[in-house]
């Protein structure tokens, strides 16, 4: 009887495929860069749309991060494979090469390389260059005033006021009293419901899941993340609960493939005010009220004053609560070292003010209160 041979793929295989992967990561990075048109046509709406949708698709199907289990187990199998290469070096194991074992181990490296990088790319890194929001969106994103910035901050204060209102004593901005499941639920139909308004928009896009580890999230500065690789928008959820409705829907516009994170930041408020959920509206009002008023604070901090004192005392309340609890957080090694590499990373994907480039979506904001 004949034994059936192991399927193996020889290290020159390795290698090479590892070689075309990069290679193709590196021209469709280059393309992108070079030419919006090809960043948006060809991979936004074409290669990216279409391959996201049928991993999201697989990925989604489970409750929980595959990426959380990807990164929990990856140590185990990568300090498994050493120990057992150190022993067999001690026992000068006769019927296995100790320098074959190392030399397949460090094709079986390039080869996964190739393909992580060959992914993010694609899942990834071209979108950072696809048209703006704006452009797609025909919106003429210009300089306003320190007065036009003071008017629609009084304006957003206002609609708070009103939206915290409605919440009445049941729920409390540190208390929605709902399953972070069943929120997830909630702003994946809010997204579908924007996504019929807006074609950039995906209406099936995959919900956000809840980070188990969302406390050691909150110890580095992190409220979310976009993995790319297995399409998953995950979610600090040991935050407080006004703010993790628009952290969902930030996470949600990043499978939609806008990265840059003012952008994403503004699809969250737009997301979240037009949920017919009051939670979720005052979610996205705190997003963009809180941003807001941050530029208006660097402009004019009496202006910035008088419309603080607007607010009702719940919101003051919820805010007090949101400052105590990330005070827990501030200043630590973790923090600055969260802050220092998502800074880095932007940076590198072309978002020169790094982690500022949150607060630009103030000028989204402004272009569109004043369209």
């Amino acid at each position: 009887m004949k034994m059936r041979r192991k399927c193996t793929i020889s290290n020159k295989k390795k290698l090479i495929i590892a070689g075309m992967l990069s290679l193709s990561a590196a021209m469709a990075y280059f393309l992108a860069a070079v030419s919006s048109w090809i960043a948006e046509f060809v991979f936004a709406r074409g290669i990216y749309r279409a391959s996201s949708l049928v991993i999201n698709t697989v990925t989604g199907i489970l409750p929980f991060s595959v990426s959380e289990i990807i990164v929990v187990l990856l140590p185990v199998v990568i300090m498994g494979r050493v120990i057992a290469w150190i022993l067999l070096g001690v026992k000068g194991d006769k019927e296995k090469n100790f320098r074959k074992e190392l030399k397949d181990a460090g094709c079986t490296l390039c080869l996964i390389f190739g393909i992580v990088l060959f992914m993010y790319v694609l899942l990834c890194g071209v979108n950072y260059y696809r048209y703006s929001y704006a452009k797609i969106n025909n919106i003429e994103v210009k300089e306003h005033s320190k007065e036009e910035l003071y008017e629609m901050c009084k304006s957003l204060a206002v609609e708070m006021n009103e939206t915290r209102g409605k919440l009445g004593e049941k729920y409390s901005g540190t208390d929605y009293k709902v399953s972070d499941y069943e929120m997830s639920d909630m702003v994946r139909e809010a997204f579908a419901k924007s996504a019929r308004d807006y074609s950039c928009f995906n209406e099936y896009t995959a919900k956000s899941k809840p980070l188990f580890v969302s406390y050691i999230f909150s110890c580095f500065n992190t409220t979310g993340i976009y993995s790319p690789f297995t399409v998953e928008a995950l979610v600090n959820v040991h935050i407080p609960d006004y703010q993790i409705p628009a952290t969902m829907a930030h996470e949600m516009a990043h499978i939609n493939g806008f990265m840059r994170e003012d952008e994403a930041n503004y699809i969250a408020y737009l997301v979240c005010v037009n949920s017919e959920d009051v939670r979720i509206k005052y979610s996205g009002l705190s997003l963009a009220f809180t941003h807001s008023m941050n530029r208006l604070y660097e402009e004019d901090a009496d202006c910035y004053y008088d419309v603080w004192n607007m607010l009702s005392e719940e919101i003051l309340m919820d805010r007090q609560m949101s400052y105590e609890y990330w005070k827990n957080f501030e200043d630590t090694e973790l923090s600055e070292m969260g802050d220092r590499i998502n800074d880095t990373y932007l940076k590198v994907n072309s978002q020169e003010d790094g982690v500022k480039s949150y607060g630009r979506m103030v000028d989204l904001l402004l272009s569109t209160y004043y369209q």
